[in-house]
């Protein structure tokens, strides 16, 4: 890492106390194309957060943020999508569209708690 970088990092921390907030957990299935390993596809379940007990030691549990046995597909790609796969999502009816573990976690949260 820049040496410039760390020495902003480090002044950052220094001038502003930060301390954890959330904890976002999930169990990730990860696959990289055999010949081409800037394709990517990862598979995350089981996507679990909590705002209290945020150690690490504590181990993973929190509220759901997404449905038992839903999953959130990612696909990672440098440059255009091969066709094949755009035909793939298209015949089984997958679109594209956004979603933030964290973004989600803070909503639900806000509406728990407003």
């Amino acid at each position: 890492m820049d040496h410039q970088v760390l020495k902003e990092i480090e002044y950052f921390l220094k001038n502003n106390p930060i301390e954890p907030k959330a904890y976002i957990s999930y169990e990730r299935m990860a696959f990289i194309g055999k010949k081409d390993p800037n394709f990517r596809v990862t598979f995350d379940r089981n996507i679990k957060s909590r705002q209290t007990d945020l150690l690490l030691e504590k181990g993973s549990f929190g509220d759901p943020i997404i449905l038992p046995n839903h999953y959130i597909m990612e696909i990672k790609i440098l440059g255009a999508m091969p066709l094949w796969l755009a035909q793939a999502l298209s015949e089984l009816k997958i679109y594209s569209s956004s979603f933030s573990k964290y973004g989600k976690a803070y909503k639900d949260y806000l509406a728990v708690n407003a």
